[in-house]
């Protein structure tokens, strides 16, 4: 089911919460929300899930508009809540409970289909309200998926999971999108969930959506300054667009000066990616328009691949090889060199959101 939502605007006490929100999830897509705390993300899942009017703006499946009459689609939508209230049952009898209201057939064999899939089999019997916490978002889980909705709408479903609840739910994810029947929607703090399940992002802060796009190219092409600060980004500078005939550099606060391709004019940012930085113990040549020479200051390690900061005039991060790391024996103290090019540098402006 093609899920969209246009122009949605959201107010509590006088207050807009949600302001022009438009959006589309699509089947055997899973589309990620990601933001701050009070960014909004809540609200709208309450509202994609049928449970709030918006003030302005409507909800649409395949087309047509559902706010209207919410009663018809709702069972269509499954929603699980960041802090699940479950009933004072067994774990079982929670999951085969909306079944039951529905009256459906085969009641015991789906709900066991769901235990197998959710590893509840060992608390099955046990009261839904005396297990653990990442036990019971599985079994706030179960009760959306026996009910096999079109739609499904995970509200922070991984957050405060232990290992073991949240290796299942990456399985479970996993299959479902497999399967590409469903139409997911989640909302995370994680980026490291937002860029191994998504398939398109959006960033929403204050309300708005900030960004938008596939996670390879948002996270490595942020959009704003509180964005790539959001997203953990190193090697963002400040600085000014200088143009002639010949180059485009910008001018550094610190005096370096890079070579970049920008249309832009006047104060921008930059941010380059470690990994697109080479690093040599000679000089490198090559096309690559920016070319320093440095000191390595410190070195971090991530298992095969080692994070290196360099001082050019600027601290810079460079990403090397565990390989590389070991056979150039590069370390604290060495004299290196670093190339980028001109092309590798994201350049962009500081914008109303940050």
């Amino acid at each position: 089911m093609h899920l969209q939502c246009k122009g949605i605007e959201k107010y509590y006490t006088g207050k807009k919460v949600l302001d022009g929100i438009s959006m589309e999830a699509l089947p055997g897509k899973i589309t990620v929300f990601i933001g701050p705390n009070g960014a909004g993300k809540t609200t709208l899942f309450r509202i994609l899930g049928l449970l709030e009017k918006p003030e302005k703006g409507g909800i649409y499946c395949d087309g047509t508009e559902i706010t209207t009459n919410p009663y018809v689609f709702r069972k269509s939508i499954g929603m699980v809540f960041q802090y699940p209230i479950l009933l004072d049952r067994s774990v079982k009898e929670n999951i085969a409970f909306g079944l039951k209201k529905r009256k459906e057939s085969d009641i015991e064999k789906k709900v066991d289909t769901i235990i197998q899939q959710l590893s509840l089999e060992k608390i099955e019997d046990k009261n839904a309200r005396e297990i653990s916490g990442g036990e019971r978002k599985r079994v706030a889980i179960g009760m959306v998926l026996v009910l096999n909705t079109a739609i499904l709408l995970l509200d922070e479903c991984f957050a405060n999971l232990d290992p073991l609840s949240s290796k299942v739910l990456e399985k479970v994810l996993i299959s479902l999108k497999r399967r590409g029947d469903r139409t997911i929607v989640l909302s995370t703090h994680s980026l490291l969930y937002a860029h191994s399940f998504g398939d398109h992002i959006y960033f929403l802060r204050n309300g708005k959506i900030i960004e938008q796009g596939e996670p390879g190219v948002l996270f490595e092409k942020p959009s704003s300054l509180y964005a790539a600060d959001y997203y953990g980004q190193k090697n963002i500078f400040a600085g000014v667009v200088q143009k002639t005939t010949e180059d485009c550099i910008v001018q550094l606060q610190e005096g370096v000066r890079v070579s970049v391709t920008t249309e832009l004019e006047g104060e921008v940012f930059l941010f380059i990616l470690p990994s697109d930085i080479l690093i040599s113990i000679k000089p490198i040549i090559s096309s690559a328009l920016n070319n320093f020479k440095g000191v390595i200051i410190s070195k971090e390690d991530h298992g095969q691949t080692v994070n290196l900061t360099v001082n050019i005039g600027i601290l810079i991060d460079a990403l090397v090889t565990r390989k590389s790391l070991e056979e150039l024996k590069l370390g604290v103290g060495k004299e290196v060199h670093i190339t980028w090019k001109a092309s590798a540098v994201h350049v962009f402006k500081e914008t109303d959101n940050d």
